[in-house]
């Protein structure tokens, strides 16, 4: 699981656990100090994510969207996107997102864990 908040926090005894275990990862551009989210970190925390992402999921993106233009990007640069084939992403669908089910997208980030732990 990858939590990136928009700020810095602090971690409670369950995430320090389970960062330890290999079961979280915390990732954040953020220095320590930055305790407020705002929408510009929020958007440069997205961006952050989405770079590093080898199969993302965009669940819904407002139509001229900032998240919207985020997706126009992700398929410029040739990344896959997917998201659930519904009345609320068409507009993710036109612009080549890749309609997926729950079970199918399941399937296919276990495959692709796989093919990633088969390469250590």
């Amino acid at each position: 699981m990858l939590h990136a908040p928009a700020r810095s926090l602090e971690l409670s005894p369950e995430q320090k656990k389970a960062i330890e275990t290999g079961q979280l990862l915390l990732l954040s551009p953020f220095p320590a100090a930055q305790r407020r989210a705002t929408a510009a970190l929020a958007e440069k925390r997205n961006q952050v994510v989405w770079a590093i992402a080898l199969a993302p999921l965009m669940a819904y993106a407002a139509p001229s969207g900032k998240t919207e233009v985020l997706a126009q990007n992700l398929i410029a640069q040739g990344k896959p996107l997917f998201t659930f084939e519904s009345p609320n992403t068409e507009n993710l669908l036109a612009l080549g997102a890749k309609a997926v089910t729950p079970a199918t997208a399941l399937s296919y980030w276990h495959s692709l864990c796989e093919a990633i732990r088969s390469r250590s």
